[in-house]
């Protein structure tokens, strides 16, 4: 009796292990399905229909909304200073454009989604830009990525923040303005905002100003480089000391820039002679690297049969694309940090500054060109890629 019992007992446990392996297998495949899942809802274009649109000239503004998933129904965590990256069929084809987020996302019950608003200029040879002034209008159906970026507050403000925006760069910071009001106005903000044509105003310069007088702790200086008689606001170029003697601290915590390249490097290094911490010194750059550099070099791929080569292409991941290396990539300017590659013998040159820390070895191949030849290798699905989105 005794040893019936006993292998009853021994029956039962091998019966309850093999639930418990069957149970672990299917967790893990359900697992592997939601990662699946959550990697092609923000790797995959889904379909946004544009809402309302509003022209300025060569600027204009497109409010839509997705048609449907959570960006409909939901925000979703998106976040004031973001973007959206479009996607456009083109004779040369398909062709993606990132675009700031102009404002925090707002429900409207006459769509029943939330609406996001973007403001674009068009660029005269731009193809994407051109493109969607001619043909966005209310009721176009575009295709994008949901929102995404890191040009966003820190969960708490600390001391003065100075916005710098030029032209068009005002997007971000308009929004980061919406989202600075919505906190309170817990700490100082100025805004810089330097246009060389009127139209760039569009109906943002007003906005602001009624801002800036109910809100005593924000500071709004237009400043106008372009000829027109009638201005009586704040000329000229804007430099590093006169951004210091315009912000209301005269050393603020952090700055914030969103304008041309030589406008934000420029700033970027009469700031830092000024004694600002290069940490506190952020940078939303949409242009991609170039790179004058015309050397060539071998390059080899842990996994890749065939020795691959660099021959001036503006970055090691245009270099590594071109050649039929599959690396997952969005932005291609140091944002999304989905580009993360390791070097496992040679050096890089950076040509932009990666808005993320990368762990020793690493490197984003958008921000990066090669100085010799390169042995590298892609970063294996574990904790690392889960880091930088590759899971």
């Amino acid at each position: 009796m005794g040893l019936a019992y006993g292998l009853l007992g021994l029956s039962a446990l091998a019966l309850l292990w093999a639930a418990l392996v069957v149970a672990h297998g299917l967790v893990q495949a359900l697992r592997g399905r939601w990662l699946d899942a959550r990697r092609r809802s923000t790797t995959q274009p889904r379909p946004w229909r544009v809402v309302a649109r509003a022209d300025h000239g060569p600027f204009f503004q497109l409010w839509l909304h997705a048609c449907s998933g959570r960006w409909r129904w939901w925000p979703g965590g998106a976040r004031a200073g973001q973007y959206l990256t479009l996607h456009l069929a083109q004779p040369q084809g398909m062709q993606s454009r990132r675009y700031s987020l102009a404002a925090l996302p707002r429900w409207r019950w006459s769509h029943l989604a939330w609406v996001y608003e973007l403001a674009i200029k068009r660029e005269p040879l731009g193809r994407v830009s051109s493109c969607l002034h001619e043909q966005a209008h209310a009721g176009t159906v575009l295709w994008a990525l949901p929102p995404a970026g890191h040009f966003t507050w820190p969960a708490q403000l600390q001391g003065e923040q100075v916005l710098v925006a030029g032209g068009i760069g005002i997007t971000p910071m308009r929004a980061l303005t919406q989202d600075w009001l919505r906190r309170g106005g817990p700490v100082p903000l100025t805004l810089i905002w330097s246009v060389r044509d009127m139209r760039e105003w569009m109906d943002y310069r007003a906005q602001f100003e009624a801002w800036a007088a109910h809100h005593e702790r924000l500071r709004f200086v237009p400043l106008f480089t372009g000829r027109h008689e009638e201005w009586r606001g704040e000329r000229g170029r804007l430099t590093g000391a006169r951004l210091l003697a315009w912000s209301q601290s005269g050393r603020p915590r952090a700055v914030w820039m969103c304008a041309s390249a030589p406008m934000m490097d420029s700033l970027r290094t009469q700031l830092l002679d000024a004694g600002l911490p290069e940490a506190d010194i952020h940078v939303e750059a949409f242009a991609a690297p170039t790179n004058p550099d015309r050397a060539s070099y071998t390059m080899h791929w842990v996994g890749h049969s065939q020795a691959l080569h660099f021959s001036g292409q503006p970055s090691l991941l245009a270099a590594l694309l071109e050649q039929g290396v599959a690396l997952d990539h969005d932005c291609r300017n140091g944002s999304c940090a989905r580009c993360v590659v390791r070097v496992l013998e040679g050096a890089v040159r950076q040509v932009l500054a990666p808005e993320v820390a990368l762990p020793e070895g690493c490197v984003l191949s958008c921000c990066v060109v090669p100085s010799g030849p390169l042995r590298l290798a892609g970063i294996a699905p574990g904790p690392l890629g889960r880091k930088f989105g590759a899971e």
